[in-house]
Formats: C-alpha cells, structure tokens, sequence
C-alpha cells in the first residue's frame, strides 16, 4: 500500500472465528444419528482438513455451497465436508468420527434432524422419524436393519407413532432386527411390576432396561399376520417363535393355550419349558414362559403368581425383544 503499512493477513483461527460468527444458529450443522462414521473420499467437496473443532469444520462446510454434511474426527481433528447427506448404507464405522448434517439438503432415507430437512422432491412426503427421512412414522429395529442397511447389535434412533426414541437392536440365530423391549441383569434386585414396565427407557444398553409399555405398539407395527418373539437367558439360552399378530402382549387370564409357534430353542434350553401361556396376574399380564414349578409362570424378567420378578439360580440374566 501506498504510503502505508500493508495488513498482515488474517491467521486460519481468525478466518475460522469470523465464518463461525457468520452462521446463524438455526443454519448450523447438526450431528444426526448415534453412530460414528465417515463417507467416502468420493463424496469429499475438498480434500481432508485437519481443524480444533466441530464447529470449526461446521464453518468450512458453510463456507462451501456444495457441502451438504461433515464428519469430525474429536482425536485427530480430521475434518471431512461431503457432497451429500450420508445413509447408513453408504457409512465406514468410525468410532471417533462424528456424523453432522446441514440443514434442509437430506433425501430419502438420509439422515435428518427436523421435517424441513427432508427436502427429496420424489419423496415429498418424507418427514424426519428415527433422524432419518421417511414416510413412515414407525421406525423398528427391522426397518433399520432391512430397509436402512443399518448394522445391528448397536443402539440407534428410531421411532413410534411420530415420536423419536431409542432402540438397541439386535441379530440373533441369522435373523436381524430384533428390537430389546426389556432386559435384566443380576437377578431381580430392585425391580418391580411398576418399573418393568418402564425403565431407563432412554438407555437401551442399560443392564436393567424396559420399554415394555411400548411392546404392544411393537407387535402391531408391521404389515405382517405374525410377529416374532425372542427371550434369551444369559444370552446363550431360550427361544423364539411366531405369534399371530391379532394376540396382544397384554392379556388379564390366563387361558392354559399357548399362541406361540414354529418355535425354535436356543441352546441348552429344555423343550419341556418351550410351552407358552399367558401368565395371571392381578392386572395386565406379559408373554411368558412355563416351567416346571408348578404354578409359577415366567415372563421374560421373570414375574411370578404373585406380581413380583423371580429369577432362578441358573438364570440370572434375561432378555425380550420382538420384532414385527
């Protein structure tokens, strides 16, 4: 400059702090779904970056008009901007990468955090259920697993009647898409006819767990006559059959007839206690098992005659899923 000092140019962490300052809140990127990953170099709008933070890597991707998403890697600091919004078909796992969408660019079956980022114009009816765009307003373990691609034996958004919430969804003896409705670990502790039914609904991967006040929604969820069932003890032992869909998961008598079939044992589970009637109980009854004790009848987590849970000394641990 004439008659003066030239400015130095700006440092990276200044232009980052001013493109920061720019973004409107309602603009940012959002991270999305509970797995970690990252897409493929092919979707990369620039080659990899190296930045301190999400945020930061949320202020380059606005910076570029055909950034549609980002993942951040918190240990390295590797930033990644992609030309479009992943889908769990199209996700490397990355345990230390997180996934971020920018908002109102997601197509159908993307990953999304409100309606108005479901923009596809060949799925107009899309909304966002389970964090990720579709017109269907249940989301289960199996849509996840057959629909989305999505790996099973984690924990994942999903949805039910519109509303989002958690589910860990399991594969189990060659079939995926079992959605866990309740779990007990170390014997009956401190659990309940109350609190089985509900109970740290928002940790699926939680040892003491139960959605069961959501496993009639569940059951009815999908276009099928039948739904499947599957207990497991210590993980290794139990069963699963098929239930006519028409048979609710709560009843109040027990009727000595079992709507269970094609049921398949697992493990060192003794056929003789495969048989699966309704349990009595003062109010709504679940699903259970019958044993050999004579009149005491086990539900998944093992509710007695007398409405309290009972598990015995070699079965110490149990699970319940369904799948529609």
């Amino acid at each position: 400059m004439a008659g003066g000092r030239a400015c130095d140019p700006p440092s990276p962490r200044l232009l980052l702090l001013s493109l920061l300052i720019l973004i409107p809140p309602s603009r940012a990127c959002m991270e999305t779904v509970l797995q970690n990953g990252t897409m493929a170099d092919a979707e990369l709008v620039v080659p990899q970056l190296t930045v301190p933070s999400s945020c930061a890597c949320c202020a380059l991707c606005h910076h570029h008009d055909t950034c549609s998403s980002i993942s951040f890697n918190a240990v390295s600091g590797a930033c990644r901007l992609y030309s479009s919004v992943p889908d769990f078909s199209r996700i490397t796992v990355d345990a230390d990468s997180a996934l971020f969408v920018r908002p109102g660019r997601s197509n159908h079956l993307q990953f999304c955090r409100h309606d108005s980022d479901c923009v596809d114009p060949a799925a107009a009816g899309d909304q966002c259920h389970g964090r990720v765009c579709t017109d269907d307003p249940t989301v289960t373990c199996r849509d996840l697993a057959e629909t989305m691609g999505a790996p099973m034996n984690d924990v994942y958004y999903g949805s039910l009647d519109g509303v989002t919430t958690k589910y860990y969804c399991a594969s189990h003896s060659g079939i995926d898409g079992w959605t866990l409705i309740s779990r007990m670990t170390g014997g009956k502790g401190s659990w309940s006819r109350t609190n089985m039914m509900q109970r740290n609904v928002d940790s699926p991967d939680n040892p003491t767990y139960s959605q069961l006040f959501r496993a009639n929604d569940l059951r009815a969820a999908g276009v099928d006559t039948t739904f499947q069932i599957l207990v497991l003890f210590d993980t290794s032992v139990g069963f699963h059959g098929t239930v006519p869909v028409q048979q609710s998961l709560e009843v109040n008598t027990y009727t000595g007839t079992s709507s269970v079939t094609s049921v398949t044992l697992i493990g060192a589970m003794d056929a003789a206690k495969a048989i699966l009637p309704w349990m009595p109980s003062a109010g709504n009854a679940l699903l259970s098992l019958t044993t050999d004790q004579g009149s005491v009848y086990y539900f998944q987590t093992l509710i007695n005659t007398a409405g309290t849970p009972y598990l015995g000394s070699a079965q110490t641990n149990s699970e319940y899923y369904v799948r529609e």
